[in-house]
């Protein structure tokens, strides 16, 4: 073999070497190509909520797919019982994540409607299994309001469970703003709550189930208290479902 023969060879030994050499750099360089795209949602199937407002009466209405989390929002619907994994970044929670099986989560959750002395009762359980205090925030929407409100949930103590009630019926809650801290580094929009929550239906204005013959139909005056219309011989039946919504109001109609 000539000279000009091994300086071939050499040559194209050092070309295959230096393009081997830029695909280990270029992986290693970019290695979250891979895992750029989003976390896949985990959708509930296409349902009826139906909700006790007393004893005889109750409320419907049907929803399309809702995820169960969604932008480390927490979406739930009574009768529903999950768990949620958190991830900590800087000393902060940065992702949460949908949990099946609530014994593998970080946290528990579970949201009920129970029967109390006073009628039904709306409650949630969240288990913090976590090593920290867990604070967050609420929104939900009720029957017959077309709006979103904010509520008020207490913070979890670490390894230990907390409990909220509410006096009235609960169409969807959202849990929101997980932290370690009282205070959110980043304020979350709520002045307009309507535009960010996407996945937030608001509740339909739809007939309660007739009981004892009295046509009790909700309506709903937008920015106003929820408003009945009954015979006045059912004027008991309305008296309580007032007892849900202290600022309702009652009008009659003689049907007889």
């Amino acid at each position: 073999m000539n000279f000009a023969q091994r300086w071939r060879k050499a040559e194209l030994r050092n070309f295959v070497a230096l393009v081997f050499s830029a695909l280990v750099v270029s992986s290693a360089c970019f290695p979250q190509a891979k895992s750029a795209t989003p976390e896949e949602l985990v959708f509930r199937a296409p349902f009826t909520l139906k909700l006790h407002v007393d004893d005889e009466r109750y409320y419907e209405q049907s929803f399309d797919r809702i995820p169960y989390v969604a932008d480390n929002d927490v979406y739930l619907f009574v009768g529903e019982a999950f768990g949620l994994n958190v991830t900590v970044a800087e000393n902060e929670v940065s992702h949460i994540a949908y949990e099946r099986s609530p014994a593998k989560a970080d946290v528990e959750l579970r949201f009920t409607q129970e029967k109390s002395r006073n009628g039904w009762t709306t409650m949630l359980v969240i288990r913090n299994k976590l090593k920290r205090r867990l604070y967050l925030d609420a929104l939900m929407t009720v029957p017959g309001k077309e709006e979103i409100l904010k509520t008020n949930v207490l913070p979890v103590e670490s390894n230990l469970s907390g409990f909220e009630s509410w006096p009235h019926p609960i169409v969807q809650l959202v849990l929101q703003n997980f932290r370690f801290s009282e205070k959110p580094r980043k304020q979350t929009e709520t002045a307009y709550p309507k535009a960010r929550n996407v996945y937030m239906t608001m509740p339909s204005v739809r007939p309660i189930s007739r009981s004892n013959g009295a046509d009790l139909t909700a309506e709903l005056r937008p920015g106003g208290p929820i408003c009945f219309k009954a015979p006045i011989m059912s004027t008991s039946l309305c008296f309580l479902f007032a007892m849900f919504h202290p600022p309702c109001k009652l009008r009659y109609a003689n049907t007889l």
